[in-house]
C-alpha cells in the first residue's frame, strides 16, 4: 500500500472507531444519548415500557408461533393434521374407486350389447345374463358400501379400522371384475366355436 492510503485509513479509523464505540455503549446502556440524536421527550421511556407490557399481556399464555398465536398447538395441531391427511386419502380413494366403477360399468355395457347380439343370433346366453346380473349387483353393493363409509365421521376411528372398512367395497369391485372377465372369456370361446362350426 502507498503512504497516502495508509494515512487515509489511519485518519478514517481515528474518526469512525470512537463513533462506533459510542453507539455500542448507547445500545448497551439505555438512557445514553448519542451525539447528534434528538433529545428524548419527557416520559417517552415510560410510554415505550408501557407499550411493551401491553403487548406482552396481550399474548400472555399463548405460544408465539410463526403465523400468529391463533394456530393450533400440540394435540389440537396433531388432530387437525390427521383430519386433513385422512380427508385427502379418502378423497384419493374415492377418485380411484369412482374411476374403477366407471371402467367396470363401461365394460358391463359393452358386454351387454355383445350378449344381446349373440341372443339375437340365436345363441344360448342365459349363463352370461345371470352372471352379468351378479356383476351389476356386486358393483351396486360396492358403491353403496363406499358411500355409507364416506358418510360416517371417520376422524375418531383408528386408521387400521378405516383401511379394513375400505377393503370391503374394493374386494367387491375386484370380484365383479373377475366375474366380468369370466363372462367375456366365455363369450369369446362361444364365438370361436361358432366360427369353426360355420367354416
Amino acid at each position: 500500500m502507498t503512504k497516502q492510503k495508509l494515512l487515509s485509513l489511519l485518519v478514517l479509523s481515528t474518526l469512525v472507531l470512537p463513533l462506533v464505540g459510542l453507539a455500542q455503549s448507547a445500545v448497551s446502556q439505555p438512557g445514553t444519548v448519542m451525539p447528534g440524536a434528538p433529545a428524548a421527550k419527557p416520559g417517552e421511556a415510560e410510554r415505550i415500557k408501557e407499550r411493551q407490557r401491553l403487548f406482552e399481556r396481550q399474548f400472555e399464555g399463548k405460544p408465539m408461533l410463526p403465523g400468529g398465536p391463533e394456530r393450533p398447538v400440540g394435540d389440537e395441531k396433531k388432530a387437525a393434521v390427521k383430519t386433513e391427511i385422512l380427508g385427502r386419502r379418502l378423497e384419493q380413494t374415492k377418485l380411484k374407486f369412482n374411476h374403477a366403477v366407471a371402467v367396470l360399468e363401461n365394460l358391463i355395457g359393452r358386454v351387454e350389447s355383445r350378449v344381446a347380439k349373440m341372443a339375437a343370433a340365436g345363441k344360448d346366453v342365459s349363463k352370461a345374463k345371470t352372471a352379468l346380473t351378479e356383476v351389476k349387483n356386486l358393483t351396486g353393493e360396492a358403491k353403496t358400501a363406499l358411500q355409507n363409509l364416506l358418510n360416517q365421521n371417520l376422524t375418531d376411528k383408528p386408521l387400521a379400522e378405516i383401511k379394513a372398512a375400505l377393503r370391503v367395497p374394493m374386494e367387491q369391485l375386484r370380484e365383479a371384475r373377475r366375474k366380468l372377465v369370466e363372462i367375456i372369456r366365455g363369450l369369446v370361446a362361444a364365438a370361436k366355436v361358432n366360427q369353426t362350426v360355420n367354416q
